[in-house]
C-alpha cells in the first residue's frame, strides 16, 4: 500500500514538471488563491485563529506564484 501511493505522487510530480512553466504558475496561483478562499470561508464561519495561517500562507503564496513580488521589490527599491 505504501510503495503504491509513493509511485502515485512520483507520477503525479513527474507529470507536473513536464508542464510548461507558465501553467506550473498559473496552478500554483490558483491553488493558493483557494487556500486563500478557504481562509476567508474559515474567517467568515468565526474561527479566525484557524483561519489565519490560511489567510496569511494563501495570500503570501498567490503574490510568490504569480511574480507580483517582482514589482514590490521595484517599488521598493525606489522609495528606498
Amino acid at each position: 500500500m505504501n510503495n503504491k501511493v509513493i509511485a502515485i505522487a512520483t507520477e503525479a510530480h513527474q507529470l507536473y514538471k513536464r508542464l510548461p512553466f507558465l501553467v506550473r504558475r498559473i496552478i500554483l496561483a490558483y491553488a493558493f488563491a483557494f487556500v486563500w478562499f478557504f481562509g476567508i470561508f474559515l474567517h467568515a464561519r468565526h474561527f479566525g485563529s484557524l483561519a489565519e495561517p490560511f489567510l496569511i500562507g494563501g495570500a503570501i503564496g498567490a503574490v510568490w506564484a504569480s511574480g507580483a513580488y517582482k514589482l514590490f521589490l521595484l517599488v521598493l527599491r525606489i522609495v528606498l
